[in-house]
């Protein structure tokens, strides 16, 4: 799903395409109610609207809207017991009820769930809501995609181009041997994030939907 998201990944509507993971995302505490969290919601309505407090799967808790694309949304939401930040992925209604791209949206998950590479986009679990729609649940990343860092940026130094490049190869490499071909493979598709280090580290989103 791509920016189409927020493509920033990763946000990415994926922060600005719809990008897991989109830009560099400060995420609100939420205020913790009295009562249980509100009751497991679907993908309701063509808008996909998942206020703050939502829960997901009777576990993931939605923190904020990460980005929307053609394809469908994707959200910051918190497990209730890990206290960990994922992104999930939701198919709007009216692709969940398409075989072709229901088949696909699966695609991704398996494919990604094969691939042990450091520079693919963990895939944890998949999984449908209350009402049937589709959903993948990934790690959360801070940063942005490539896309938007070649808009800020115009142009980025040789050896760090370079770098980004055998990373994704990386990816590309593992992928290939196991017989898989990224669908999308473009900048807003490629989510730049920081190692502990400082160092730049790239990871590869969407396979399998287009």
């Amino acid at each position: 799903m791509s920016n189409e998201p927020g493509n920033s990944s990763g946000g990415h509507t994926l922060p600005s395409q719809t990008t897991p993971g989109g830009r560099t995302h400060d995420f609100e505490t939420l205020e913790q109610p009295n009562t249980a969290p509100p009751a497991d919601h679907g993908c309701a309505g063509t808008s996909a609207h998942f206020p703050p407090g939502t829960l997901l799967l009777e576990k993931y808790i939605v923190e904020k809207v990460l980005g929307r694309g053609g394809m469908g949304v994707v959200l910051a939401a918190r497990h209730r017991q890990l206290d960990e930040l994922f992104a999930i992925k939701l198919l709007h209604p009216e692709m969940s009820g398409k075989p072709m791209i229901l088949a696909r949206f699966i695609r991704e998950a398996q494919s990604a769930a094969r691939l042990t590479s450091n520079h693919v986009a963990r895939v944890h679990d998949v999984g449908q809501l209350a009402d049937g729609t589709p959903c993948l649940v990934m790690e959360h990343l801070d940063g942005e995609d490539l896309s938007a860092v070649l808009h800020a940026r115009e142009r980025i130094p040789l050896d760090e181009a370079v770098e980004l490049i055998l990373q994704a190869g990386d990816a590309l490499s593992e992928a290939h041997a196991r017989g898989l071909v990224h669908r999308d493979l473009k900048p807003a598709n490629m989510f730049i994030t920081r190692r502990h280090t400082g160092e730049t580290h790239l990871k590869l989103l969407d396979f399998g939907i287009t």
